[in-house]
């Protein structure tokens, strides 16, 4: 291990990572009582989650460092990209950064090269932070009693509800024609990138 990759972060380091979660009861109340099987037990809840992203490692399968060769280099750890003095310009919305007429960029790819051969490379191991999450899920209940202790519970529950893209990481391959590009979303509920939206219902007894 090259001494350099003691001193950065590691693939699953996500400095800052802030969850917020709120229930409040829709005051549907001030209509008045006679409307109390309507306007009561009205809730909504939801939970907003904001990360920033992992560390995104630059490397090459060239083994340009000489010290592995077919098959050994199989088992080789990849090698580390070349640092080449421009300016890494990290843009948070790829979908604004366009390089040459290609779309989509999260950094500037000619910051890394691959390295000459007989080296390791000097760029670090995680030398930039790729995309975060930012997403709420939300949910409107309401409650139907027909006891006290007995009552309906209907939800409609929507997951990522303001549809936000939450950008994969960046291809981080030096020499492959889409080095630094965001290529796809990351996965932000259990069914899927995008919005979801799902009825539920519960009977409490």
């Amino acid at each position: 291990m090259c001494s350099s990759d003691l001193h950065w972060p590691k693939a699953n380091d996500a400095p800052q990572r802030l969850v917020l979660n709120f229930v409040y009861t829709l005051p549907f109340y001030k209509f008045g009582h006679h409307f109390r099987p309507l306007t009561d037990g009205w809730n909504l809840t939801g939970i907003g989650t904001f990360q920033s992203g992992f560390p995104v490692e630059v490397y090459s399968l060239g083994y340009n460092e000489l010290q592995w060769s077919y098959p050994d280099a199989y088992y080789a750890n990849p090698a580390h990209g070349q640092l080449t003095g421009q300016p890494l310009d990290v843009n948070h919305n790829p979908r604004n950064n366009t390089i040459a007429n290609v779309q989509n960029y999260w950094i500037n790819p000619n910051a890394f090269t691959i390295a000459p051969n007989g080296t390791t490379g000097d760029a670090n191991r995680n030398p930039f932070y790729g995309p975060g999450l930012n997403f709420w899920d939300i949910a409107l209940e309401k409650d139907i009693h027909l006891t006290e202790s007995k009552y309906f519970e209907l939800r409609m529950e929507t997951f990522n509800t303001f549809n936000h893209a939450q950008f994969a990481a960046p291809d981080g391959y030096v020499g492959d024609p889409n080095f630094g590009r965001v290529l796809g979303v990351q996965l932000a509920t259990t069914n899927g990138d995008g919005r979801v939206v799902q009825l539920g219902a519960k009977i409490y007894f």
